[in-house]
This record gives structure tokens, sequence and C-alpha cells, in this order.
């Protein structure tokens, strides 16, 4: 036939075919090429098409398309206004005697994550869920408090204890003994889609959401100075607590070559949260000696409001495929930070309940950082 307007159609059709095949060929060619974050322009794993927009940067094996990793964490944990007393200055000078401030002495603490990651199989969609557990105890203990000449050496209390007026003595301690007990329970579930940024850098933008729980208990005794055989005074201190909200923020490597890279990430939250308790009583105030309140009590329990939080982190990493694609190795060694903010509801709390407090209620920051070994396998 020479009609025009059907050699036309044919021609359209021819086309489309063609294009549809090629489309399917750049498909199968891109899932068999398996390319990783580190692997962009090796040979042996060919990157997909130049012309491709964001090209995936997802590890991907010929298996099952999961991933399983596992870290050690080793962070310290530390908080906004936890000092626990002050020296004794009530009788002397003030302008010529120097005043020392006892914080609560924090320590690196062990703890560890895993997490399970799956390919979507869609336009190279990743999703990750992933827990975090930080348990930790630290304690203080000190004995005279240091005196300039002429003062008596001694602790005094500060509003971790509440009092009844402002006449008459404080608590004088000769030692402090505190125990702060925190306990972070972290659970984040994800979607990411990583891709190429040029030859050498990989972005892999994460949001999702995050559930968090903490709990605190801060106790405190302070053996009198004058009575050192009397049982202590003693501040015991909870706060309780759970979060759940958005989460979100960005990873990159930049890829240095044989496998190696470094990276980095930042990312935030805004989380609707609920204490569920937070609570202090006191006991043994010594009458005629501290104006203690004895057994003074506060307590409030399901505050909702809403908490930030802010981390980042750098390091370096290693991966490698292995056995003809079938698995995918890799290696982290990264330090992490972390601010959540205003989660010191027992100092808060301890205020409320002290009507002879002058001056603003605080509530601190919780702070996270430390180092983080990960090691990941895809089958």
């Amino acid at each position: 036939m020479n009609n025009p307007f059907f050699k036309l159609v044919c021609s359209a059709a021819a086309v489309v075919a063609m294009s549809s095949q090629a489309f399917a060929q750049t498909k199968t060619a891109a899932k068999d090429s398996c390319v990783s974050p580190w692997q962009q322009g090796i040979d042996e794993f060919p990157a997909q098409p130049a012309a491709a927009p964001n090209p995936m940067a997802a590890i991907a094996t010929k298996g099952w398309d999961v991933s399983f990793d596992a870290s050690f964490i080793y962070w310290h944990a530390d908080q906004e206004f936890m000092d626990l007393a002050v020296t004794d200055v009530a009788t002397t000078d003030l302008a010529s005697t120097s005043t020392t401030v006892l914080f609560t002495d924090y320590s690196y603490k062990p703890g560890f994550k895993v997490g399970f990651g799956f390919g979507t199989g869609y336009d190279g969609w990743v999703g990750n869920v992933e827990y975090t557990w930080l348990h930790q105890t630290v304690s203080t203990s000190t004995g005279a408090a240091p005196a300039d000449a002429g003062v008596t050496s001694a602790w005094t209390n500060n509003d971790w204890f509440a009092i009844d007026d402002t006449a008459g003595p404080l608590l004088q301690a000769s030692s402090v003994n505190a125990k702060w007990k925190l306990q972070v329970d972290l659970l984040d579930a994800n979607l990411s889609r990583p891709y190429y940024q040029g030859r050498d850098l990989t972005i892999l933008p994460y949001a999702g959401m995050r559930g968090l729980w903490i709990r605190q208990r801060n106790d405190i005794n302070m053996v009198y100075l004058t009575n050192p055989t009397a049982p202590p005074a003693t501040s015991n201190n909870v706060s309780q607590s759970w979060a759940v909200g958005p989460d979100m923020g960005v990873n990159a490597h930049w890829l240095l070559g044989m496998g190696f890279r470094f990276e980095g990430f930042g990312g935030g939250s805004v989380l609707y949260t609920r204490y569920t308790k937070v609570a202090h009583s006191q006991a043994n105030a010594t009458p005629g000696t501290a104006t203690l309140r004895d057994g003074a009590s506060g307590s409030f329990t399901d505050y909702g409001c809403l908490r930030p939080t802010l981390e980042a982190g750098v390091g370096l990493g290693w991966g490698t495929y292995f056995s003809n694609l079938g698995y995918a190795f890799d290696l982290v060694a990264r330090y992490d930070f972390m601010v959540l903010f205003q989660q010191n509801m027992m100092r808060f709390n301890d205020m409320l309940i002290n009507p002879f407090v002058d001056g603003l209620n605080p509530i601190g920051d919780l702070h996270l950082h430390g180092l983080t070994l990960s090691a990941r396998m895809d089958f």
C-alpha cells in the first residue's frame, strides 16, 4: 500500500516497539549490574546510562534484596542542670570566698543497635527499621568540700531538696553520693532513595517515623556534717516518657576508591512526648539543723508536649560485593551526636514544688555522643 497515513502509523508503531524493548533491556541490565554506593564507574559494575535522572545508588544483590546490620555504640550521655550541691558559704563573705559546684560525674557507656533493610522493588526505594538501646548508670561520690581559710568544709543543698522557709541554716553535708540511671530506647522506621550526584558522591535522603522511650532516675544522699551517723538526707527523682513523630534527614557518601568512603549525615525529628510519671520525694531532714521539708514530695502525670531532636555524625566506611554479586558486606566507624531537647523534667518538677526558689524553672537538654561501629550484610 502507498497510503501515506498508513505508512506513518506503521512507523510510529515500530518506534514504540523498539523503545519498549530497549527500556526493558536497560532495566534488566541495571538490575543485573548491582550498582553500589562505592563502585560507580568500575568496569565490573557498570553504571546506569548517563542520561538516567538521579541514577540509583542503593546496594542491590542478586538474592533476596534484604539486609541486616548490627552496631556497637560507646556513647557519652550528659544532661543540663544536673548539678548536685554547692560549697557552703552561708556564714562567710561571698565577695571574698570562691564557690565550688558539684556536677554529676558522666562517662562513656556501651550500648547497641540492630537493623533490618529491604528493597521495595520500585525505582530504587529502600526501607529500613533500626532499634537503639542505651541503658546506663553513673555514680558520683565525693567527700569533704574544698574550702578557703576560715570556711567550714561542707556541701550544702540546692533545689534538688525542697526547703521549709528561707530562714535558718541550710543542710551542711560532709559528703555527697548520687546515682543517675538513664534508659533510652529508640525505634526508627524510614524510606530512602539513594542516588548518585556525579560519579563520586551519593546522596541518601530519608524520611519516616521515630519512637522514643526515656526513663530517668536521680537519687542523691547527703551525709550530715554535724551528725554523720544519722540517716543521710535523700532526694529521689523519677521521669518516664514516651514519644512519637516524624523523622527526616540526609546521608552523604564521598567515594574514595577501592571500596572506601567518607560519610556524614544530619537529621532531626519533632516528637509528641507524653510524660507518664515525673515525681520527687525526700526524707531524713533533721529539724533544727537544716530547713529541709521532711517527707516533701511532688509529682505530675500524663503531661503532653512537643520535643525536638537533632542528630549528626561523620565517619569512614568500606564495603564490597562478593560471591558473584550474591552478597554485599559493609563496615562503618563513625562518631555520632544527638541532642534531645528539654528532657530534664526531674529538676523542673523539683523547682515547681520548692516555693522559695527564685527565678525560672529550666528544663535541661539531654546530650548523647560517641563512637558507633557498624557491620552490615546484604543478601
